[in-house]
């Protein structure tokens, strides 16, 4: 089968489920190409995954596209001459200004388009969020890319304000084959956008079971907790740091919080950490490797993801990386939102608390502070409950079965 995988940015250190996608395809057997119109930041880390599958070497990138006017139309220019050619219809439609506006005038439709100028013939495009794809049907529209359009929604894409505006994907809800859910709740919202039911399926990204396995037990002091995220509203850090502090001041319980992310709130955290007396216990580490968060998981004792409905619409839809805290046998305190309760076990593998609730937090860091046998336990079952259910292989024979339906009926 020959997969066509489409991102906006290849590859991104905070999206390891797309690499994780296109790896599990190629281990089934599937010949995949990837298109992106970015690449990754400067200076960004890149997962190993990338070289040792050689994925940049499948990865085609939309031209380089010149910000200044004279060398924009000059790079036009040799676009129109390799491809007026072959692809005259997508190109006129991508410079038709009575049509797409602004858009066309200042030819980033064409750049876009550009991308997918090729003879390549796919089983399947498979495009990762929803915004991207709602490009892709539209670049289908000109004739490119012709195969069944799946879509991974990923949650930010139908809950952010700043990105979500009415209709905005009509097209994709009339040429789209399938749309992929990472959650049930990811399924409601879909479902509020009014896309087909009978062509979704609920399907969480998968992680690297093998990658994230413990092989040392943490120390036993100091207690270590831990949240990977990015500093944003919707993480909710500032409502374990609350709650840490009632146990540092009020209990007299010495721990360690270590923060892996990166975002706009980090000023403000910091001053929250500076207001409730916690310099000591708590560490903000800025972004890091998926080997260092492994690292870091495993000298942890338990994760905390408190997160909270935002103010800009956004919650966490599914919350892989309580998936990959779990398989590293790390008992969870997260809050009840979204897509969250899908993906641990309450009471089992970790806790569910309410929103915002400071007292619930507290209560559930303590009790796991003072009963390591029952963090032991927990582990146990959070590594079983993520193994059976969001390793790469499962996750791919189930897409393979998706392809093939939507294959089937095209």
């Amino acid at each position: 089968m020959r997969v066509a995988v489409v991102t906006e940015t290849f590859p991104k250190l905070s999206e390891t489920f797309v690499v994780n996608h296109i790896r599990g395809l190629i281990d089934a057997g599937a010949e995949v190409d990837i298109y992106a119109f970015y690449r990754k930041p400067e200076g960004e880390p890149v997962h190993p995954v990338v070289a040792e599958y050689g994925l940049t070497a499948r990865t085609i990138y939309k031209p380089f596209e010149p910000m200044p006017k004279g060398p924009r139309m000059r790079a036009a220019a040799g676009v129109l001459l390799k491809s007026v050619w072959s692809f005259p219809f997508a190109i006129a439609q991508a410079l038709n200004f009575f049509r797409y506006g602004r858009e066309a005038l200042r030819l980033h439709r064409l750049f876009e388009a550009a991308t997918f100028f090729t003879r390549r013939r796919y089983d399947v495009v498979h495009c990762h969020f929803g915004t991207t794809a709602e490009k892709i049907a539209l670049f289908q529209e000109w004739g490119l890319l012709k195969a069944p359009l799946v879509t991974s929604f990923h949650g930010y894409e139908l809950d952010d304000r700043e990105v979500v505006r009415p209709n905005m994907y009509e097209r994709l809800k009339a040429r789209g084959a399938l749309f992929i859910a990472n959650s049930g709740y990811t399924r409601r919202r879909l479902l509020d956008f009014g896309f087909d039911e009978g062509r979704i399926q609920v399907l969480p990204v998968s992680l690297d079971v093998q990658f994230f396995q413990r092989k040392v037990a943490a120390k036993d002091k100091p207690f270590h907790l831990l949240t990977v995220g990015r500093l944003v509203e919707f993480k909710g850090i500032e409502f374990s740091l609350r709650a840490l502090a009632r146990l540092w001041h009020h209990d007299g319980i010495n721990f360690l919080y270590s923060i892996v992310g990166t975002g706009p709130l980090e000023a403000e955290l910091q001053s929250i950490i500076r207001e409730l007396g916690l310099e000591a216990q708590v560490r903000m580490l800025g972004g890091r490797t998926q080997l260092e968060i492994r690292d870091l998981m495993e000298q942890a004792h338990v994760f905390l993801l408190t997160g909270v409905s935002a103010s800009d619409g956004r919650v966490e839809n599914q919350g892989l990386v309580i998936q990959e805290a779990q398989a590293m046998e790390l008992p969870v305190v997260a809050s009840d939102l979204g897509g969250v309760s899908e993906g641990l076990v309450d009471g089992e593998t970790g806790y569910l608390v309410t929103e915002r609730d400071i007292e619930g937090i507290t209560r559930f860091i303590r009790l796991l502070h003072d009963d390591p046998e029952r963090r032991g336990m927990m582990g146990s079952a959070g590594r079983a409950f993520v193994a059976a259910r969001y390793g790469i292989p499962e996750s791919a024979r189930q897409m393979f079965l998706a392809y093939a339906r939507v294959s089937r009926h095209r």
